[in-house]
């Protein structure tokens, strides 16, 4: 159990009030902590003889108790890359066979950890999202494909650049399909060709269509190389969740359904971190509702120098405040992730660095974020592992992350919470 101490430990700026969630933390001094499901981690496996085991890059999407995964997988061997579709009907223990994505031109997907694929889903139609490979190595344009047969087949979509971008170079995607069956996608560029900046870009997929109806900027100046995270409020409005470039602190924005323009661009931990360069971090966001209201969680990184690391912060008025309610680990955590099932339960998984490698540790919350458990390694012992991701299905709440395993290169691993 996160002790007061501990609160007293995570105090930084003054601008981030900690200490109603210590007054919380004595009101359920005596609650019990909280434990884990007893269940191991397993790695995803391929048929015998599959080419592309090696995986450098994947997103997850939930809908109507299907668990959706869209992997960048490399052949050890030959160094190729594809991007592979795969499906579970039972929360990720067993999955459906792969099912390879075309592409064009022979470009390969170089989309990697922290600038991973993307994949939404809505009934039959699943959008994927990737950067592949252009001119200059290491940069490329986004690509797409459509499935509108729940995956068994794709094909290419145009892209919503459609030459606005100079640079031809865009990355750190996100999708998200809304309640009305829309697409919408995220993706930083620099067509001002600014060099020391990105901007975030949105666009829309509307209905049955295969074109972008809407294109717009969202910040025409945010950090170049953190990753963005797209999520639906539980009154149906889009949001974003992105790190600014000044000061370098994580930012929300909001999509005004009446208008279709974005506001609000409240900052999410107020911690002024003023800073040149890139953190290559993000954050995590998920919403929790019930008994007519809703609050938000949030977990995110930041270099200031006073007390840098992660936070968990709660917002119950729809973002337009946050509270900060507890420093994660030490200043070595990073990499997170939140997801909320129900309104009172809610996991947070994170890296962290040790004396054998990287670990994914894991915290749980039953009290809608008031109180969480001591984190909990769940990676294997002395893993190399990055990049974990937790997600809410109907059996309850599970975490992804990839780990290095040797000779096959990265693999996919996951647990229950």
């Amino acid at each position: 159990m996160v002790t007061v101490r501990q609160i007293r430990r995570s105090i930084g700026t003054p601008r981030i009030p900690v200490w109603p969630a210590a007054w919380a933390l004595l009101l359920g001094w005596f609650t019990p902590v909280l434990g884990f499901a007893s269940n191991p981690a397993v790695e995803l496996r391929f048929p015998p003889g599959w080419e592309w085991q090696d995986i450098q890059s994947f997103d997850l999407d939930y809908r109507q108790g299907v668990l959706h995964v869209l992997l960048a997988a490399r052949n050890g061997t030959s160094g190729t890359a594809r991007l592979v579709y795969r499906k579970s009907r039972d929360g990720g223990a067993t999955w459906d066979a792969p099912v390879v994505l075309p592409t064009e031109g022979g470009a390969a997907p170089i989309s990697r950890r922290g600038n991973d694929v993307q994949l939404a889903v809505d009934g039959p139609r699943i959008v994927a999202a990737w950067q592949e490979n252009g001119a200059i190595p290491g940069a490329g344009p986004l690509a797409l494909a459509l499935s509108t047969d729940r995956g068994r087949h794709w094909d290419r979509l145009p892209s919503p650049v459609a030459g606005a971008d100079p640079t031809d170079n865009q990355s750190y995607l996100d999708l998200l399909a809304d309640e009305a069956g829309r697409f919408h996608l995220v993706w930083l560029d620099d067509r001002e060709e600014s060099g020391s900046s990105q901007g975030l870009r949105h666009a829309v997929l509307a209905g049955r269509g295969r074109h972008w109806l809407t294109r717009q900027t969202i910040d025409d100046s945010v950090c170049t190389c953190c990753w963005n995270r797209l999520f639906a409020l539980p009154d149906g409005r889009v949001a974003v969740l992105y790190r600014d470039i000044e000061p370098h602190d994580m930012r929300m924005a909001t999509l005004d359904p009446v208008t279709s323009r974005w506001g609000g661009f409240v900052p999410v931990g107020e911690f002024n971190w003023r800073f040149t360069g890139c953190p290559h971090c993000g954050g995590g966001i998920a919403s929790a509702s019930g008994k007519g209201r809703w609050k938000l969680h949030s977990v995110v990184w930041t270099g200031q120098e006073v007390t840098p690391g992660l936070f968990y912060l709660q917002s119950d008025d729809q973002g337009r405040h946050w509270k900060a309610r507890l420093r994660i680990g030490d200043g070595h955590a990073r990499d997170a992730d939140i997801a909320a099932w129900g309104q009172a339960r809610a996991a947070i998984v994170f890296t962290q660095r040790d004396a054998g490698g990287t670990a994914i540790r894991a915290m749980r919350s039953g009290d809608g974020g008031t109180r969480w458990s001591q984190p909990l390694v769940v990676s294997g012992s002395g893993a190399i592992a990055d990049h974990p991701r937790v997600i809410a299905t109907d059996r309850g709440l599970r975490a992804f992350w990839t780990e290095y395993r040797s000779p096959q290169g990265k693999v996919l691993v996951t647990r229950t919470l």
